[in-house]
């Protein structure tokens, strides 16, 4: 499946830009693509909002069925996107990326059943906002190894 993947993606220049988990990029590719993601993040979410609207308020008509298939597809290329980049900016950075992004989305969709079961007050998932938040930063801000 994934020998599959990479075939698909190197034959089109676009694809391999955005959705490869091979190579580098550096700080000024990270900000500028991550902004970019955002930017259709934000689209997303306004063609999920619009269909979700016309699904709630029973105008089941087929565009409400059609913008939800849509946000769930965009939301999909976005992750992988997303998730490509910053597998990129920790190559750059001379990390291995596999363990620290399962350590990320491991402590990310674990933490609402800690926090329940220390009582959802809500501090464990606060705490882990914080904690991508950092790593974030420390992917905008990192100094990338020499290429030499």
């Amino acid at each position: 499946m994934i020998n599959r993947y990479r075939k698909l993606i190197s034959r089109h220049p676009f694809l391999l830009t955005w959705f490869s988990f091979d190579g580098r990029v550096n700080r000024r590719q990270y900000l500028f693509r991550s902004l970019a993601l955002g930017a259709v993040w934000l689209l997303t979410i306004a063609i999920a909002w619009y269909g979700t609207n016309a699904l709630f308020n029973m105008k089941l008509d087929i565009l409400g069925y059609i913008l939800t298939a849509v946000f769930i597809l965009a939301a999909l290329l976005v992750v992988i996107a997303d998730n490509s980049l910053m597998a990129r900016r920790l190559h750059d950075m001379g990390y291995t990326a596999a363990p620290i992004m399962c350590l990320i989305y491991g402590i990310t969709f674990v933490s609402p059943a800690i926090d329940r079961l220390l009582g959802g007050s809500g501090w464990v998932n606060s705490a882990v906002s914080v904690f991508n938040l950092a790593v974030t930063c420390y992917l905008f801000l990192g100094k990338g190894e020499d290429k030499r």
